[in-house]
Order: structure tokens, then C-alpha cells, then sequence
């Protein structure tokens, strides 16, 4: 491990004194995403750790969305398949621009009443529809665009041609285009078509000069500015200008990722269907480096956009030198480790400080204090996953943001890496990022779990449910079956679950029957000689003990809640995991966040 760095340090510098950070930042977050080719499902009510072992993307849809799972029913009847597919389509290819078509499958399942609704993540979408009335397609395809076009919008790119103001009002303007253009049917585009010129005008002004007052907090305009991009909140009038904009410029895709482009092109344009350039606009894009700056701003108002930059430079993959810097936000410089992570190229240890962090939180970055917590997996923006950190008094860390789906998060060594499972095969990251991530095995893997040594790991080849061991000499298949879940009893023996019977497995590849039974298991974890399984469907799934030597088993907590993935604290909790995150210990099953495949820190 390495040391967290300690010692104070100067205030945030501002670059060049406007509270710009400027940065050569390839596309980042918000790239990427274009419109693809649309398929309708039934939803099956398949059991939630079956949907997460062979969906992760819907199992995030439903850790989104709190709630869903319990309402969620297979419909009486899909939506007319080609009509909605078309129609998202449409509504796609206008607000995110045309490109090559991917695959977008649509998960549709029934509500009793309610609304329509909808979440995205990665490929997939869960739909709620209610049975009575029946929505028009219309609707529904409407509700699945809005999700898909909310995962796919992030922070743009830095700009060094304009101040952080000015590229914040550019980027609300073209999401709010393309949020408006997800909404709206063939028949109302062009907006152009349509569009009140003169309310629409009034209402970019309004924004344009509420955003750039130099006057007005900088947070406070950022809050405006959010405000702008929610549904409830948005003015109709300044979305609507948007979306006419961008179908003017014809170059939807390319102002999404460069809003500040959308700006330049406005000015250079004129005559149909573009309209005015309103005048606070034009005098910010006389002197951009300045707009809504003002001349000598606060210390608080300095740092406050220069965070907001850097911000915004993080998320698109750069990591200034501000960050070692303790005047810069703990929470940002958290999170641009986490993001360092995923590329490796060392310093996040500098960016941490001992005192901001609580005991038990895992950073990789301290000799002591880092143990007896869990780490999980819970879904993030777009297609991404994050993973966290839980200290045992509740104190959480972001650790990693993955550009996939991850599980089964498992702590090597000392703490210094973790494991964990992605759509591609096994990886392994170094916290304090010296080395990029390592591809250990590439296939379809399940159930990651690691020796008590912390050098061995074990995990399930899906969707055979082959155990393996994982060597530096490569895979080493174990003779027996685990998809409902392995856990190691020793650092040469494992027992692993099939799904029904449990059965002893050793490093050599001698397996063994346990003599128990243990119906529909689907995770099992091991510590110190302590066994427990999840098992069972709703509503008899149950928290079970595991007495391997004695060859019983006894059911700790009836009515469980759905579980995949199960961590053992040292005090005897058990932390389990999707779609809410819950702990266990005596008679008390408490609900303690939202995540799946938790893990013990040893």
C-alpha cells in the first residue's frame, strides 16, 4: 500500500484567473451512444439473482429504480413490437443523430396501476406499463426514448475557447434540444415547422442572461441550470428553441459531445431555419473566455466554477494537478480516483488525505484501518459500473467507475487490488493505480471469489457452471459444477452448490459429496469456518447456515430478501446484496443501501 498524502498544501489554483481548467480531454462519458435497433420482450418474472447472473444490464435497470421489482409482472400482452420499435427509432435517430444501429432490447412488464415508466442501462430498458388504460404506442415509445437519451447524456469535453459558464449554458442547450427532440413524435418534427420564433427567442434569453450574470453565485446558476434539464421543471419554450437549433445545424450527434460548436455555428448562421442570435449571447460569444465571469471574483466564486471545471474534466477521463491539491472538494478528488482506476497511470494515493477518510473504508492507499468493511457493485451512468467501498459504522467510498458491467467484486492480497468479473472475463486493479487493469481470464465468468490467503481465486465458467481455479498459468477446471455459488472453506478447499447439492472441491480436483441438499441456492460465502447460503424463490427464499462437518444445515432468516452475493463481517453480520443492499444480524434485517455482490474487506 501507499501512503495517503498528509500534509496541507496551497489554495486551488484558478487557471487563468476565469475558473477554467484548460484541458486536451479526449470524448469521455458522454460519447459513443447511437441509435440502435429496437426489440420488445415480455418480462418473465425471472428470479432476481438469475436475472443478475445472466442479465447484469436489466438487473441494473431494476437496482435503478427502487421499488420495481416488487410491482413487476409479466403483461398480459406486448405493445405492437414494430410500430414502438419504429417510433423509438425515429425518436432516437432525431435526438442522438443517425450512425450504425445496435441492439436495444426493451423489457416490457406489467404494473397494476401507475403510470408508464421506464430506465435504461447499457442495451437494456425495463418498461412499466399499467393494464388499464392500455397506452398508445405513442406513449411508450416516448417513455423509452427519455431513458434511453437520459443514460446516454454526460458532461462535454472541457473547451479552452470559453469559459466554464458559457460552456455550462451550451451544454443545457443542447440537452435540453435533445431531450425535447426524444419526446416528440414524427409528426411534430422539424420543430421549426411549429415553433412560437418569438416565445422561443424570450425563452434563451431569459436562461442565456440568468446563466451568465456574473452577479448571481455560480452555484446558484448551476442549480438553475439543472432545473432546466428536469422534466418537472424544464420551460418548454427554452427546449423547444433547442431542439429547432440542433435541427437546424443538421449535426445533432456532433454538438451533443461539442455544445460549445452549437454556439459558434449559431453566430456564423443566418436566415431559415436558424433563428436570431439573441444579443446577450453575442456579446458573450465576443469575449467567451470571460462570459459570465466577473471581472474580480470572489475567492468562494473562483473556486467554486474552477470545481465545477474540473468537475467536468474528470468525467471525461483527465486529472489535472489541482488534484493533489487539498483545497480541491474530498468528494471530487474521490471520484477522480475512482475514475483513475480504470486507467491505472499512479497519483491517486497524493489525491487522498487520512483525515477525510473513515476507518474501514478500503483505498488501498493506507497500512492499517482499511478492514472489516464490505465492497459491492451498484449500477452507474450510461453503461457503467461503479464499485464502493463500505465502511462497518455505514461510511461509503466510490473506489472504481468501470465503462461496464462489473460483479462479484472480490479483495486481493492486502487490500492493494481488487477482482472482479465484466462482460469480457476477469480483471484485476491495482487501487492506488500504478499499473492500468489486468485482464487475468478472458470468457464468461460468475460467482469471483478469493482464498483466505488472498492470492487464490476461484469463480464459475457461465453458463456451464464449471468451477475453476484461476492461475497465472491460466484456468484450471475443478471437476464439479457451482452456479448457485462457490465459497472457500480453506485455501485448498471449496465448496461449491450446483444449485442443489452442495459438494467439497479442493484445488486438486477432488470433489466430494457433501451429503446435503440445499434447494434453488444461488449464493454462498464462507469465513472462519462459517458457512451461509441464499436459497429458495419468494416467497420461501431464506438466510441458511451451512455446517459442512456436520453435514445440517438451519434457516437463520425466513423470507429473505432477493440476494445475490453475501459478505460475513467479522462481528457476525451478513450483508447481502440486490436489488437493496441489506444486513443481517440477531432477529434485524435492515435495508442499507442499493448494490449487488457485496464482499468482505478481511
Amino acid at each position: 500500500m501507499k501512503p495517503i498524502c498528509q500534509g496541507a498544501s496551497a489554495l486551488l489554483a484558478i487557471a487563468a484567473g476565469f475558473g477554467f481548467v484548460p484541458l486536451d480531454v479526449p470524448a469521455g462519458e458522454g460519447s459513443g451512444l447511437q441509435p440502435p435497433t429496437v426489440t420488445l420482450v415480455a418480462w418473465k418474472g425471472t428470479p432476481f439473482p438469475q436475472v443478475v447472473l445472466d442479465n447484469p444490464q436489466l438487473a441494473a435497470c431494476l437496482v435503478l429504480s427502487p421499488g420495481w421489482w416488487e410491482v413487476a409482472e409479466a403483461p398480459p400482452s406486448l405493445p405492437a413490437d414494430e410500430q414502438v420499435s419504429q417510433e423509438v427509432q425515429a425518436r432516437l435517430a432525431a435526438a442522438l443523430g443517425a450512425g450504425r444501429s445496435d441492439s436495444l432490447t426493451v423489457h416490457v412488464a406489467g404494473v397494476r396501476e401507475g403510470s408508464v415508466a421506464a430506465v435504461a442501462h447499457g442495451s437494456q430498458v425495463l418498461l412499466l406499463v399499467p393494464a388499464s388504460p392500455p397506452p398508445a404506442a405513442s406513449v411508450l415509445a416516448q417513455t423509452v426514448a427519455q431513458a434511453v437519451v437520459a443514460a446516454a447524456l454526460g458532461p462535454a469535453p472541457s473547451e479552452p475557447r470559453c469559459s466554464e459558464p458559457l460552456l455550462s449554458f451550451a451544454e443545457a442547450l443542447v440537452h435540453a434540444g435533445v431531450t425535447t427532440l426524444a419526446t416528440l413524435p414524427r409528426e411534430l418534427r422539424p420543430v421549426g415547422d411549429w415553433l412560437d420564433r418569438e416565445s422561443a427567442l424570450a425563452a434563451i434569453k431569459t436562461e442565456a442572461e440568468a446563466v451568465l450574470d456574473s452577479r448571481t453565485p455560480w452555484a446558484d446558476r448551476r442549480l438553475r441550470l439543472g432545473q432546466l434539464l428536469l422534466p418537472t421543471g424544464a420551460n418548454p419554450a427554452f427546449g423547444q428553441a433547442a431542439a429547432a437549433l440542433l435541427e437546424a445545424s443538421g449535426e445533432v450527434e456532433r454538438f451533443r459531445d461539442h455544445p460549445f460548436e452549437l454556439l459558434l455555428a449559431w453566430r456564423n448562421a443566418s436566415g431559415e431555419p436558424w433563428l436570431s442570435l439573441p444579443r446577450v449571447l453575442r456579446r458573450a460569444l465576443a469575449d467567451p473566455l470571460r462570459a459570465g465571469v466577473a471581472d474580480k471574483p470572489s475567492p468562494d466564486e473562483r473556486r467554486a466554477i474552477s470545481t465545477s471545471a474540473l468537475t467536468r474534466a474528470v468525467a471525461n477521463g483527465a486529472f489535472p494537478a489541482e488534484l493533489a491539491d487539498a483545497a480541491t472538494p474530498a468528494e471530487l478528488r474521490q471520484r477522480a480516483a475512482a475514475y483513475r482506476r480504470a486507467q491505472g497511470g499512479g497519483e491517486v494515493c497524493r489525491w487522498l488525505r487520512a483525515d477525510e477518510l473513515p476507518q474501514g473504508l478500503l483505498t488501498g492507499c493506507r497500512s492499517e484501518g482499511e478492514t472489516g468493511g464490505v465492497v459491492y457493485a451498484r449500477p452507474g451512468r450510461g453503461a457503467s459500473f461503479e464499485l464502493i467501498a463500505r465502511s462497518p459504522s455505514g461510511a461509503e467510498l466510490l473506489v472504481l467507475v468501470w465503462p461496464h458491467w462489473l460483479l462479484f467484486p472480490t479483495v486481493l492480497g492486502e487490500g492493494e487490488e481488487v477482482a472482479f468479473v465484466d462482460g469480457r472475463g476477469v480483471w484485476s486493479v491495482p487501487l492506488d493505480a500504478s499499473h492500468p487493469p489486468r485482464l487475468l481470464a478472458e470468457g464468461r465468468y460468475r460467482h469471483l471469489t478469493a482464498a483466505p490467503g488472498g492470492r487464490l481465486l476461484a469463480a464459475v465458467e457461465w453458463p456451464s457452471g464449471t468451477v475453476v481455479l484461476l492461475r497465472s498459468e491460466g484456468v484450471r477446471r475443478l471437476g464439479a459444477t457451482g452456479q448457485g455459488g462457490v465459497a472457500w472453506l480453506t485455501d485448498e478447499v471449496l465448496l461449491a452448490s450446483d444449485g442443489a447439492a452442495l459438494r467439497f472441491v479442493t484445488t486438486g480436483e477432488v470433489v466430494r459429496d457433501s451429503g446435503l441438499l440445499l434447494p434453488d441456492t444461488h449464493s454462498l460465502m464462507a469465513r472462519r469456518g462459517v458457512v451461509f447460503a441464499a436459497a429458495g424463490t419468494p416467497p420461501d427464499a431464506a438466510l441458511v447456515q451451512v455446517f459442512p462437518a456436520e453435514g445440517r444445515v438451519e434457516r437463520r432468516l425466513a423470507a429473505a430478501p432477493p440476494t445475490i452475493g453475501l459478505a460475513i463481517l467479522a462481528d457476525g453480520t451478513v450483508v447481502g446484496g440486490g436489488p437493496s443492499l441489506w444486513a443481517w444480524k440477531g432477529d434485524t434485517v435492515e435495508r442499507i443501501g442499493a448494490g449487488l455482490t457485496p464482499a468482505p474487506v478481511p
